[in-house]
């Protein structure tokens, strides 16, 4: 009776242990997955680079849009070398069977001088991960500076849409400016929350200041000399707070102008106002 119940709780260990391990492959795992996250910026060559501002994708169109921002200091003419790679794993129960990649159908465009728009047709419902390579044209090859750049996607984190539109230049512009609005909407926001943060830290120096000051009257000279030197060092620090304070405050009237600019180059290019 005890080696059938010996048995029987070995097999138990030893099914727990084998789903255990086979559950990576019979669940996805999305950290197997690259995913790069918008507003990451790369460098192409050390005056040319890329910071990837939007990817969607349509799974209805099988389709992808991928927006970037381009920086350039040294290029006249921006022009790219590319290629997507699409890898997707085939799985049955607890065996995974193979990887494969196949090549999809993919288009750059240049609506105007700081913008490129990659767009991706062809995409198989079954995708997993999309590869985005980027390289300048090089009219010298030995120029090693010219980096080849990838930026990646996952079927978990894209942002989808219900349909890609047939986008016109000016469309792209206006889409374009729409995320620069955002970015420094979010930028506000985080420096506001900054603020907050710095001006709670303030008081609670001024509180610790206070209750050292009180506590003086009970203090030896040598202690009071000891406690003079904490007190001047969070009156220090509360002075380096309000001065970053007030420079968040500078770049955030900076932001709130340029987005007032933003506002208006849409009104204009849509014909009326946003």
């Amino acid at each position: 009776m005890k080696s059938r119940l010996y048995a029987v709780i070995l097999a138990v260990i030893v099914l727990g242990y084998g789903f255990f391990f086979a559950s990576r492959f019979i669940f996805h795992e999305d950290r197997s997955l690259l995913y790069t996250e918008p507003n990451t910026t790369q460098k192409l060559s050390e005056t040319v680079s890329l910071t990837l501002k939007k990817w969607v994708y349509s799974p209805k169109d099988k389709a992808m849009t991928v927006m970037f921002s381009v920086t350039n200091n040294g290029i006249e003419k921006l022009e790219l070398n590319w290629s997507t790679t699409e890898r997707h794993t085939k799985k049955f129960m607890s065996i995974e069977t193979g990887t494969a990649q196949s090549r999809l159908s993919t288009e750059l465009s240049y609506p105007f001088g700081n913008m490129v728009v990659v767009s991706i047709s062809n995409v198989p419902k079954s995708f997993e991960e999309i590869a985005l390579t980027l390289q300048l044209v090089q009219s010298d090859v030995s120029k090693a500076e010219y980096k080849r750049i990838v930026f990646y996607t996952n079927a978990d984190k894209v942002e989808k849409v219900d349909t890609i539109g047939a986008y016109t230049d000016n469309d792209y512009r206006i889409e374009y400016l729409r995320i620069e609005k955002s970015d420094k909407q979010e930028k506000i926001k985080e420096l506001n929350e900054a603020n907050e943060k710095l001006q709670a830290d303030n008081q609670d120096y001024q509180k610790t200041i206070d209750e050292l000051i009180a506590n003086e009257q009970f203090e030896t000279a040598e202690e009071i000399e000891e406690t003079n030197l904490k007190i001047q060092s969070y009156r220090r620090q509360i002075e380096r707070n309000r001065e970053i304070i007030s420079q968040n405050k500078y770049e955030i009237e900076e932001l709130r102008k340029a987005i007032k600019d933003i506002e208006e180059a849409i009104g204009k290019m849509e014909g009326g106002t946003e």
